[in-house]
């Protein structure tokens, strides 16, 4: 049985949810040939239960309320988070409650390759690990079989992943703990793990020296004007803005992006999660005394579990603000961007050419406007 049986090929997200449900471990998680991870079947082990299919997020409705959520401008107050943190360090100050009372937090992190999954941390001198963007999508593994174990046991668990990935949770969990806390964030789309690989490939071979650390998100430049920054074994360091990065203008041209995000299901104000999480775009004009191009989270409440515990996290500033003005600056909130013309040719082609050479041919400086443009302001 392939992927495309459990639901829509191009619709697939990666969520795991039914490779974690499967009661005879029939399923497994490949590669595609761009790189994403789908779904395989063993026919020979399948029992036909079709738990896979109910379980399926994309399978579902999406979810349908009329109530807005509520929605915070927050900011940490300890300059040296928000400095390490992609936007105003809201992920910090939840992570520190939930890791207080003896729980656990499990979001994206690096392996040992730089490549992205998700990783289970149980106090706060690992949270770094965590803490910032990364602009890959991240392998799930047995992490949602791993949440499960933990609620079960009483234990707090803080969940922090696309939407998709947070959906593909609650579907697998199929029933409310009271105990769990879940944070999405408003997402542009994954790009492609081979495409990253590549990247990286060249940064290395460019270097002549092993990758040390990496950041998608300085803040050298300031908040709005991020870097990718790489050390390297030898102490040479790269540092690239957004708008001339190679690998973060083919994201933000989405040239690399799953199938699934140019058509995504989670494109909606009324999100599963307790929390939305996101840089604050327009903050700026609309919150000038905060101004200080260091960083600022919109953060948008789900529930009132959410609002209890943003009350608990006296490490951060909060101010409530009006919904509608809040999202003006974050477009991917409801709305899927559009497939480049040139996406498959580009994915393609990755499978045999550097990256560098790559880039050069399909996000070359003759479109470094249109880059510039979709950067928020």
């Amino acid at each position: 049985m392939m992927d495309s049986l459990i639901c829509e090929y191009k619709k697939c997200t990666g969520c795991a949810a039914c490779f974690s449900i499967c009661p005879k471990n029939c399923i497994t998680m490949h590669a595609d040939d761009e790189g994403f991870l789908r779904p395989k079947i063993d026919d020979s082990m399948c029992i036909n239960c079709n738990r896979c299919k109910k379980v399926c997020p994309i399978n579902k409705k999406s979810m349908e309320d009329n109530k807005f959520p509520t929605a915070f401008a927050v900011k940490h107050k300890n300059d040296s988070v928000r400095e390490k943190s992609s936007s105003g360090g809201v992920f910090t100050a939840v992570s520190e409650i939930i890791l207080k009372s003896s729980g656990v937090v499990i979001g994206a992190g690096f392996d040992e390759n730089f490549m992205v999954k998700h990783k289970i941390c149980n106090n706060v001198e690992s949270l770094d690990e965590l803490r910032r963007s990364k602009y890959v999508q991240s392998r799930i593994g047995t992490v949602l079989q791993d949440t499960k174990k933990y609620l079960d046991k009483g234990i707090n668990v803080l969940f922090v992943g696309t939407p998709c990935q947070v959906d593909g949770l609650l579907s697998y969990l199929g029933k409310t703990y009271t105990n769990l806390y879940t944070i999405d964030f408003i997402c542009h789309g994954v790009p492609s793990p081979m495409a990253w690989k590549k990247y990286m490939e060249f940064r290395r071979k460019s270097a002549n020296a092993e990758i040390t650390d990496i950041s998608f998100r300085s803040k050298e430049l300031g908040w709005k004007n991020y870097s990718m920054k790489i050390d390297f074994s030898n102490g040479n360091k790269y540092s690239s803005t957004v708008s001339e990065d190679m690998y973060l203008r083919s994201f933000i041209m989405d040239m690399d992006l799953r199938p699934s995000c140019y058509d995504c299901h989670f494109k909606t104000i009324h999100h599963l999660s307790d929390f939305t999480v996101a840089d604050y775009w327009g903050a700026d004009k609309q919150i000038p005394e905060w101004n200080d191009n260091k960083g600022i989270s919109l953060v948008l409440a789900h529930s009132e579990k959410a609002i209890n515990l943003l009350a608990e996290c006296n490490s951060v500033d909060v101010l409530e603000v009006p919904f509608e003005r809040a999202i003006e600056g974050n477009p991917s909130l409801t709305t899927s961007v559009k497939q480049p013309n040139l996406r498959k040719k580009f994915m393609r082609e990755i499978q045999i050419k550097s990256f560098d050479k790559l880039h050069d041919k399909y996000c070359g400086n003759n479109i470094l406007a249109k880059v510039r443009r979709k950067m928020p302001r």
